[in-house]
């Protein structure tokens, strides 16, 4: 009896673990909106200004530990439960829409797509880590790899190819099992590509595919769109279209 009965609990307690999980990624895609609409239409930075993204939100929800210095503390809708590696802000933006550094946040207007272009997604606490001769660190919940002029890959966005490397970093790449990359093959462009460097040490930056989980290449992960629903999607049915707001 117990034998059957233990797998269905745990699978019973996995799915409360997922519709929790689509709620907070949900709560985070209704403060987007809010905060959206206070700021003339434009996106918030994920990092480079002087809050990250989820600190400029958090005043639209005020659920949860809002930040702390090592990102590693968080609770309530920063959170999944399912993040079984302490308590990392559990969540990260789509780049090409939130600004970061010298690359301007996106506005709502600029969205092809908005029902279909990812904001916002589960990820792990040690989806990148970089080691740059001082000990190194483990890159925070900030936003996804991006591919822009001048940046880790150097492509227009509407391009070709920029279209072919999401499609493949989408559905040929899985970096979401917990364990940190130290093989540059983790990447799919491991030189000069989003993530990577000539030498190897930074790992891409991947959707955390945690739910119903059977080993590489499997599961789901909960992500929040431009025009805010939220959804839990299967790992490999994701594309460029999910990602590059600008192709049509």
């Amino acid at each position: 009896m117990a034998a059957i009965l233990f797998p269905v609990f745990a699978q019973a307690r996995e799915q409360a673990r997922k519709i929790v999980c689509l709620s907070n990624i949900k709560q985070i895609g209704l403060a987007t909106v809010m905060y959206v609409q206070d700021y003339d239409e434009n996106f918030p930075y994920a990092w480079g200004l002087e809050k990250t993204w989820n600190q400029t939100i958090e005043p639209y929800v005020n659920n949860g530990k809002p930040v702390n210095d090592n990102f590693s503390d968080y609770t309530g809708m920063w959170h999944c439960p399912s993040d079984s590696v302490g308590k990392p802000l559990s969540y990260a933006l789509n780049a090409q829409l939130a600004g970061g550094g010298a690359f301007p946040a996106k506005s709502l207007s600029a969205m092809a797509r908005p029902a279909d272009t990812v904001w916002a997604g589960e990820t792990n606490k040690v989806w990148a880590s970089w080691n740059n001769g001082s000990g190194g660190f483990g890159d925070p919940g900030t936003d996804f790899t991006r591919v822009q002029p001048g940046g880790d890959y150097d492509a227009d966005e509407s391009s070709q190819k920029a279209i072919d490397f999401y499609n493949n970093w989408s559905k040929f790449q899985d970096f979401s099992d917990g364990t940190p990359g130290v093989n540059p093959t983790d990447c799919v462009w491991a030189t000069g590509g989003p993530g990577g460097n000539t030498g190897g040490a930074w790992q891409c930056k991947y959707p955390a595919f945690r739910h119903q989980r059977t080993g590489k290449k499997s599961g789901n992960a909960n992500f929040v769109f431009g025009d805010g629903h939220a959804k839990n999607v299967r790992w490999g049915q994701m594309g460029a279209q999910n990602w590059l707001p600008l192709i049509p």
